[in-house]
Parts: structure tokens; C-alpha cells; sequence
């Protein structure tokens, strides 16, 4: 998958173009598990009235901006058309499932060299990504001790103090997993281990865990922020056969969710 590429602002907005045809029909894939946690997490494009992406040409590769937040997508259209006064009234934010975005971006990846592909980029918000990078760890230095490349993902951690320095100290909070049976109830079918797109969600969790431990009088235990990336969790679903990779799923943020559902009640 893809690292972040700051396209927004290295590719001259004189370059973008409409790609042909439409870019978003529903692909079934073979890789059920990664489709079903990635179906409910919305993303935003820009395109055309017919749903082609804009795209931009940078050193002959056509790159086009998936973002994770609706107010980027909206941002980048004004933009392009601020930029590119003949695109008035004909460009839009359209919505749809990172399972969509995943199904076409392996599609492309299979095109041979010959043809025309197109890169998906995931373009995270910037006030999220401030707020990962200073969790980042630091060495002695004071340096980070790795280069956050890709869209920041918060999980949620508990630490025991009195075993500092351990190994395994740190365990993921889980959170109980409910589907709806034939009987329309929700019923538990399990733990899942969310990873969010918003630090606000995971330091909502690390507070509510913290809180409910100090009203228990355990003061070991403590709730800390961790990052991680979504182009990394793709690949290690994709690659690595692990049951605890399997417990992660990824939670939407609310202005999102809430974004597509103002725009599912307008009827756009």
C-alpha cells in the first residue's frame, strides 16, 4: 500500500485532469476478513458528475487524493476549482467505503506496465497528524524514533506501573463486539481491539478506562495512546497470519460518519 505522499502540496493544481470512466463499481475481493472492516469506514474523493476521480499527473504517474476527513475533501475541491475556473460546477466530494478504495487500488497495482494506472493516496488531516506525531516515542536524543508515513491510526493500551520494563507490559484494550441476529437483537459474537482515526475517540477510551480503575481503587493501571498507520495495519493484514491482527478493527471518526449521513438524508 501506499506511504503518505504530501500531493496536496507538491503537485501544481495546473495538472489535475479527469480521469475516464467511472472509478468506483463494487469489486468483490477474495480477502473477506479485510472487506468487512473496511466497508463501514467512510472516505471522500473529489470527482466529476459522473464519479471519475480528479487526478493529478507527477512525473507521468496520475495520483488521486483519498481523504480520510470530509472537510480535506471539501477543502481540495475548492481548490481545484479556484484553480481550474473551468471545473465550476462540474467537480464534487463524493463518498465511499475504504473497501472500495482498497478493491480498486489492488486493481490497479495488477495493471501491467503498458497501462494506465492510477496511485490512491490516503491524505490524513493535518491536525491529526500533529497530534500522532507527538506520541511518536523519542530516543536518547530527543529525536522520534520513527517517521510517521501514512494515515495515524490511535489504538488505546493499558500499563501496568509496577511492571515497568517488562516485556509484554503493554495489552490493548478490547471492546465487546455486537452483531445483529435474525431476531433484529444485537447480540456480543466477541472482543474486538479498536484503532481509531481520531485521537479524541482513543483518549475518550483511556479516560473512561482510567476512570473506571480509580473507582475500583486500582491505581496500577493506566490507559496510554499508541500510533500506527493504516497503510502498515493494511499490509500486515494482507501478509502476516496473526489472530491478534484479527482482532483489530478500525472505527470511523464522527464528522465522517456524520458528514455521509447528512448527505444520505439530502439525497446527494
Amino acid at each position: 500500500m501506499k506511504l503518505l505522499i504530501r500531493w496536496l502540496t507538491t503537485i501544481g493544481m495546473s495538472s489535475l485532469a479527469m480521469a475516464a470512466g467511472s472509478w468506483f463499481p463494487a469489486i468483490a475481493l477474495d480477502l473477506e476478513e479485510i472487506n468487512l472492516r473496511l466497508q463501514e469506514i467512510p472516505v471522500f474523493t473529489v470527482t466529476d458528475s459522473d464519479g471519475s476521480p480528479i487526478v493529478a499527473n507527477l512525473e507521468e504517474q496520475l495520483y488521486a487524493g483519498v481523504f480520510i476527513y470530509p472537510q480535506d475533501a471539501i477543502a481540495f475541491r475548492d481548490s481545484v476549482i479556484r484553480d481550474n475556473p473551468a471545473f465550476e460546477g462540474q467537480v464534487k466530494v463524493t463518498s465511499a467505503s475504504l473497501e472500495e478504495i482498497y478493491a480498486l487500488d489492488r486493481q490497479q497495482e495488477s495493471l501491467t506496465a503498458a497501462e494506465e494506472s492510477i496511485d490512491f493516496v490516503y491524505v490524513p488531516t493535518s491536525n491529526q497528524v500533529n497530534a500522532a506525531e507527538s506520541l511518536i516515542p523519542k530516543d536518547a536524543d530527543g529525536k522520534p524514533k520513527f517517521a510517521l508515513n501514512g494515515v495515524p491510526l490511535f489504538a488505546v493500551k493499558v500499563q501496568s506501573a509496577s511492571a515497568i520494563g517488562e516485556e509484554n507490559n503493554l495489552a490493548y484494550i478490547t471492546l465487546p463486539r455486537t452483531q445483529t441476529n435474525a431476531q433484529g437483537e444485537q447480540v456480543e459474537v466477541g472482543e474486538f481491539v479498536p484503532f481509531f482515526f481520531s485521537r479524541e475517540q482513543a483518549q475518550a477510551l483511556a479516560r473512561q478506562y482510567d476512570a473506571v480503575q480509580t473507582q475500583q481503587g486500582n491505581t496500577d493501571k493506566t490507559a496510554v495512546l499508541e500510533v500506527h498507520t493504516l497503510e502498515i495495519l493494511l499490509n500486515n493484514w494482507e501478509d502476516r497470519s496473526d489472530p491478534e491482527l484479527a482482532k483489530i478493527w478500525l472505527v470511523p471518526a464522527p464528522e465522517s460518519v456524520d458528514y455521509v449521513r447528512r448527505e444520505t438524508q439530502s439525497g446527494s
